[in-house]
C-alpha cells in the first residue's frame, strides 16, 4: 500500500513537472512580449504625481485653483501611522513580505473564490494597484493583469517599500472628486493626514475599493460599516490592541468638512492662465503644486463683474434699443459655451481696474459672462485706443517741460498740418 502510494505521488509529480514545462514553453513567447512592454514604462512617472495648484489674491487669501485633479501631495512622514496600518490591513497585509505579487494571496483568493463559486476576493497588491493607477495597461482584463504583475515586480526591484506606499497614498482616488489621502483628510475631517485618528484612518482606508459608494461624504452608515471591518481586520492582524479597536468602534463619524477651493471660470482666472503659459513650460503647469500669487482683489472683481452687467443691461433697456438683448437661459448658455466663439449676438463690454500705486490689476472683466462668452475682450479685443491715450501724451509732454497751463491749439487738423498725412481726414 505504501509502495503504491509512493508510485502515485511520483507519477503525479512527473505529470505536474511535465504540465509546468509545457505551460512554460507555451507562455514564454507571451512573457517576452509582455516583459518588453513593461520595460518600456518610465518608472519616474510613479513619483510625478499631479498636485493642486492654488491661486491667491492680493491679500494672500485662497482665491481659486487651476483646473485638474484636486490633490495635495505629502511625504510619507506626514501621513498618520494609523492610516498606513489601516491601508495595509485593508488592501495588502503581506505588503512587506512579497516582492510585488503575492503568490500566497493569489492561491488563497483562488481557493476561496472556487469554494464560493464566484469571484469574492481579489489578490492585487498595493504595488499592482499603483501600477494600474499610474500607467495605461489597456482594456483587456487578463492581458492587463499580466502586465500589472510584471510591472509590479519591476517597481519593487527599483523602488523601496516606503516610496511605493507614499506614491500609492498620494495617487489613489478617494471619491467625491478627491485625490490623495491629504486631500481626502482635509475635505472629510478638516485636518491634515498627519493628524488622522484611528477611526478616521480606518474610514479613509475602508472607502478605497469603492470610493464614491463608500465615501463618508455620501453615505455615513456605509462608511462606518466599512470602518468597522477595517478595525476588526487590524485587530485580527495584531496591528492594534482590542482596547484600541473597541474605543475606535465606539466613535461617531467625525466629519469636519472643509471645502476645497474650486477652479473658477471667470475672466480673472483666464488672465492668470494666459500669464502662466508665458512664464512657465506646460509640463510645469501640468505637474501642479504651484502657489500662484496675484494682484486680484476678490471683492473688487465681483463688483466689477456686476458693474459691467448692470451697465450693459441698463443700456439694453433704453427706449429705441434695436440690437439683440441678452436673454439668460441654460440652453443658450450651454450652446454658447460649446461654441467658444468671440462673436456675441448681444452687446458686450470690458473693464480693467488698476492699482495706481503698484500697477497691479485688481479686477479684470472681459465680457458679461465667461461661461456664455469666454473671449476675454479686456485682453484680446482690438479697438482704437482713442482718448484713453491722452494721459500718456500729457505725461510725455510734462516730462519734457510743458506746463499744465500751456495753451494748445485744438482747432481741427487740416490737410498739410501733419507731415506725410495724405488725406482729407480732419479731426
Amino acid at each position: 500500500m505504501v509502495r503504491w502510494a509512493k508510485r502515485l505521488l511520483l507519477g503525479l509529480a512527473i505529470a505536474g513537472f511535465a504540465l509546468a514545462a509545457g505551460l512554460l514553453i507555451f507562455a514564454y513567447p507571451k512573457y517576452r512580449e509582455y516583459k518588453r512592454i513593461t520595460d518600456a514604462f518610465d518608472l519616474a512617472e510613479l513619483e510625478k504625481i499631479p498636485a493642486i495648484s492654488e491661486v491667491f489674491d492680493y491679500a494672500g487669501m485662497r482665491y481659486s485653483r487651476l483646473a485638474g485633479e484636486a490633490r495635495y501631495v505629502v511625504p510619507l512622514a506626514q501621513i498618520s501611522p494609523f492610516f498606513i496600518k489601516a491601508l495595509l490591513a485593508r488592501e495588502d497585509s503581506r505588503f512587506y513580505q512579497h516582492q510585488g505579487v503575492d503568490f500566497q494571496g493569489i492561491a488563497r483568493a483562488a481557493f476561496r473564490n472556487l469554494n464560493a463559486g464566484d469571484v469574492k476576493e481579489g489578490a492585487s497588491t498595493i504595488t499592482q494597484q499603483l501600477a494600474r493607477n499610474t500607467f495605461s495597461l489597456g482594456d483587456d482584463r487578463w492581458r492587463r493583469k499580466l502586465l500589472e504583475a510584471l510591472l509590479a515586480l519591476r517597481i519593487e526591484s527599483n523602488l523601496g517599500k516606503d516610496k511605493i506606499l507614499e506614491a500609492y497614498a498620494n495617487r489613489i482616488y478617494y471619491g467625491s472628486g478627491l485625490y490623495g489621502v491629504e486631500t481626502a483628510s482635509r475635505a472629510c475631517f478638516g485636518k491634515s493626514a498627519s493628524d488622522l485618528t484611528l477611526s478616521e484612518a480606518a474610514i479613509l482606508a475602508g472607502l478605497i475599493r469603492s470610493p464614491n459608494r463608500l465615501s463618508p461624504l455620501e453615505d455615513t452608515q456605509t462608511a462606518l460599516a466599512q470602518r468597522d471591518q477595517v478595525l476588526m481586520r487590524m485587530e485580527e492582524l495584531k496591528m492594534i490592541t482590542p482596547t484600541e479597536a473597541k474605543r475606535a468602534l465606539g466613535e461617531p463619524l467625525p466629519l469636519g468638512k472643509r471645502l476645497l477651493p474650486r477652479p473658477q471660470e471667470n475672466y480673472a482666472m483666464d488672465a492668470v492662465m494666459r500669464d502662466l503659459t508665458v512664464l512657465l513650460p506646460k509640463e510645469t503647469i501640468d505637474r501642479g503644486g504651484l502657489k500662484i500669487y496675484t494682484t486680484i482683489d476678490r471683492r473688487l472683481q465681483m463688483i466689477a463683474e456686476d458693474a459691467v452687467e448692470t451697465k450693459l443691461a441698463a443700456l439694453e433697456s433704453e427706449t429705441g434699443w434695436t440690437h439683440p438683448k441678452r436673454i439668460r437661459s441654460p440652453e443658450a448658455s450651454a450652446e454658447a459655451d460649446l461654441a467658444r466663439e468671440p462673436a456675441s449676438p448681444y452687446v458686450q463690454g470690458a473693464l480693467v481696474a488698476i492699482d495706481n500705486e503698484t500697477g497691479g490689476i485688481r479686477a479684470i472683466v472681459g465680457g458679461r459672462d465667461f461661461k456664455e462668452s469666454p473671449y476675454n475682450r479686456a485682453l484680446l479685443a482690438k479697438r482704437q485706443i482713442g482718448s484713453t491715450f491722452k494721459p500718456f501724451v500729457y505725461a510725455a509732454a510734462f516730462a519734457r517741460g510743458m506746463a499744465p497751463g500751456t495753451l494748445v491749439d485744438d482747432a481741427p487738423i487740416q490737410k498739410g498740418d501733419i507731415a506725410g498725412l495724405r488725406t482729407d481726414w480732419s479731426p
